[in-house]
């Protein structure tokens, strides 16, 4: 009886730490495609400020506003633009000094997304290792109770 009850815990304990994997891939998951859309809104941004760096008269052109909405705008070239330090600061600045923070902001974020990548990678290893244990134990378990 008490062979049939360590199994039970050990089980329990396979069964938690699985579920707790699964749960922490799928948060990882999730974080890795926020920051790689992050990643291609900031790619977008910085091959707009080389498109518009390369504009040397006034020209028209078409600024997103959200939700697929574009603005006809007079660009003129050596405006400033205005640009995120964070969620609730903006700066007003040039085309060069946007274009750095903008990469800046590219290195954090490809950082981050080799981070949770390696720490996805690990668990999932971990849950490739618990599987075969956790099926082998509920084989055992079931056996156990049948026999």
């Amino acid at each position: 009886m008490s062979s049939i009850r360590r199994i039970d815990e050990k089980t329990q304990q396979l069964i938690s730490e699985y579920n707790a994997l699964q749960l922490l891939v799928d948060r990882l998951q999730k974080q890795l495609e926020i920051v790689s859309t992050s990643i291609s809104d900031v790619q977008s941004a910085l091959s707009a400020l080389d498109e518009l760096k390369s504009h040397t008269e006034e020209n028209e052109i078409l600024a997103n506003i959200g939700a697929g909405v574009l603005l006809k705008v007079k660009y003129i070239p050596g405006s400033k633009i205005v640009v995120p330090l964070n969620p609730s600061t903006y700066v007003e600045t040039t085309i060069d000094e946007a274009k750095g923070i903008l990469e800046r902001k590219m290195e954090r974020l490809n950082s981050a997304q080799i981070e949770i990548r390696k720490q996805l990678n690990q668990a999932v290893s971990r849950l490739s290792e618990i599987e075969p244990k956790l099926r082998t134990v509920l084989q055992e378990e079931a056996a156990g109770r049948g026999g």
